[in-house]
């Protein structure tokens, strides 16, 4: 697999195991992992998977294997770091962490013109799919209850922060700039809820995820670069721990990369990608931030029970949204 972003190359193995007759299909190996011992260890995640030689037989081992390679016509596919839409041939891909969507065409694992290389960092899980899940009338469902979560001012841009951010390297490749989601209210006030239990499940999202807008730097860094067009949330947003957090609201939006210096004198290029969403009681106040956001406020009365939009919650949450 060569790199969409310049990192190292990785090889599609069909892996057997001694002492089984069972065959592991398809897994990715960087080519790191053939510098030794311990960084084939930190890439063999079976337990039946186990290297019984030495360093110098690993490094032997790789131009055995891209010699076969080669006999074979050296076959490639592209691989990419970052979830979602990218652009390859001329066409755009859609690349999930289980396969590959161009138009109404699904590609399972490998089989596509693009293949997810999991960094084994923290990222998104999705679920791609071309049918629509199991339900009466879902599509109806949606359209009509959605809409009717919370009050319009509130509702619609949420609506459509959320329907815009598979799109997002489309905006930017036309220099159009892609804003952040701020949403802000008290306890209860349904933040969370219509994050992690409506719109991400809507997006193809299994096991939605908020993360702490305090959490350190390089949680951050490896969340809004693991995707393009996936969103990633953020919460508990406080004013006494902002500082930090409102720094990559405003790299987000201006450049989409915060370079880092390392000890040798070189210098590491982190994207930020992925679109996001910040939300906790605190509304973001700097105003430089607020130019580059949109922000919601969501009163607990609006959603309290009994109302409309606690019906249209109920109701949508019966729904089965994801396969």
């Amino acid at each position: 697999m060569v790199s969409e972003e310049e990192q190292q190359d990785a090889i599609l193995c069909d892996v057997r195991a001694a002492g089984t007759s069972h065959i592991w299909r398809a897994v990715p190996f960087t080519r790191s992992a053939f510098n030794s011992r311990n960084a084939m260890d930190r890439e063999t995640r079976i337990a039946a998977w186990q290297w019984l030689g030495r360093d110098d037989d690993l490094r032997k081992l790789l131009p055995v294997i891209l010699g076969d390679l080669q006999s074979r016509g050296l076959p490639k596919v592209r691989s990419t770091f970052t979830l979602g839409l990218h652009k390859v041939s001329d066409q755009w891909v859609f690349c999930g962490d289980k396969g590959s969507l161009i138009g109404d065409t699904y590609y399972e694992g490998s089989t596509g013109p693009l293949v997810y290389l999991d960094p084994k960092r923290e990222h998104p899980r999705l679920a791609i799919s071309l049918s629509v899940p199991a339900g009466a009338d879902l599509r109806d469902a949606i359209s009509s209850l959605v809409p009717a979560l919370n009050k319009e001012e509130a509702i619609w841009p949420i609506i459509g922060w959320y329907l815009a951010s598979p799109l997002k390297p489309l905006f930017e490749i036309n220099g159009l700039r892609f804003p952040v989601l701020n949403m802000f209210g008290t306890k209860g006030s349904g933040k969370t809820s219509l994050i992690q239990r409506i719109f991400m499940p809507l997006l193809g999202q299994l096991d939605p995820r908020s993360y702490d807008a305090g959490t350190t730097r390089f949680v951050i860094l490896s969340l809004l670069g693991s995707a393009n067009s996936v969103p990633i949330a953020f919460s508990e947003f406080r004013f006494s721990s902002s500082r930090e957090f409102i720094r990559y609201v405003l790299l987000s939006y201006d450049t989409g990369h915060d370079p880092r210096g390392r000890a040798n004198q070189t210098t590491q290029d982190y994207p930020l990608s992925a679109p996001f969403s910040v939300d906790g009681e605190d509304a973001i106040s700097d105003p430089a931030a607020r130019e580059r956001i949109i922000s919601i406020n969501l009163d607990p009365a609006t959603i309290a029970e009994g109302s409309s939009a606690y019906t249209a919650f109920n109701n949508l949450r019966s729904a089965k949204l994801t396969d």
